[in-house]
């Protein structure tokens, strides 16, 4: 009865199973796979951009005259601007109801709703907050905490739209992509700190935030790209296609079904 067994995925690999899962597939994913590449370094960057600000806020708020704690509430400007999350998350739902009823499939990239606003959202915030910090500028504190709300929300949109986006496309291959994003979060996460108070002191508080939101503005076109052509390069990439095949084969009726 030895040759009766059940093929059981928890177990741990050998060490060639594990090299090829969980170092070359996510490293070839990043490197060869476009959407997996674009995605990785902006989910990266806005979430590394929270660390930053924990070095560069209270340098911002310190030219108004605010001490470290006091400029340390600002961050309560960024959690409140994640609230507006919810709007895309209704509207992506009132999409899930009507695709159901009419018997549509649904596409990976009908789920970037929510990113195409976070992504001018954070080139907004970015650019109001250098407008409206000293030198350049001699609004009292509370205007500049307006560029603060849309960071938040932009911030947060990125981790949730795009890691769905991952997963969507990628499905059975989901862990690879969203190892090759995590990497990199984790190291942009570690490195953003350190740079971030050398950056404000050598440079200033405007022309700092200025990099940062040209850098954001350049994401603004992404959306646009992603929404267009993702599915074109989806269908380009052999882990996104494979998936796809998959996924359609081992589709259960109604399996969205609330």
């Amino acid at each position: 009865m030895s040759h009766l067994q059940i093929n059981n995925p928890d177990h741990t690999p050998d060490l060639q199973t594990f090299t090829k899962v969980a170092l070359r597939r996510p490293i070839r994913l990043f490197f060869t796979d476009p959407i997996v590449f674009v995605v990785s370094i902006m989910s990266a960057i806005g979430w590394a951009l929270i660390y930053m600000f924990t070095e560069s806020l209270p340098i911002v708020y310190g030219s108004f005259g605010l001490s470290r704690n006091q400029s340390s509430l600002m961050f309560l400007a960024i959690g409140a601007g994640i609230f507006f999350g919810i709007f895309p998350r209704l509207y992506d739902r009132r999409v899930l109801r009507k695709r159901i009823a009419d018997g549509k499939p649904l596409h990976p990239e009908d789920k970037l709703v929510g990113f195409t606003y976070a992504a001018p959202s954070l080139a907004l915030g970015l650019w109001w907050l250098t407008l409206t910090v000293p030198p350049a500028s001699n609004l009292p504190w509370y205007m500049s905490i307006i560029g603060l709300l849309p960071i938040g929300f932009a911030t947060n949109e990125f981790a949730c739209t795009l890691s769905g986006y991952l997963a969507d496309t990628y499905t059975i291959y989901a862990s690879s992509a969203f190892a090759a994003m995590s990497f990199l979060r984790a190291v942009l996460g570690g490195v953003f700190p350190l740079i971030g108070e050398p950056m404000y002191v050598s440079l200033g508080n405007n022309w700092a935030t200025v990099v940062l939101a040209c850098v954001a503005t350049l994401f603004c076109v992404t959306p646009t790209l992603l929404i267009k052509f993702g599915m074109h390069i989806r269908q380009r990439s052999k882990f996104a296609k494979y998936s796809l095949r998959i996924n359609n084969e081992t589709q259960v009726e109604d399996d969205n079904m609330e």
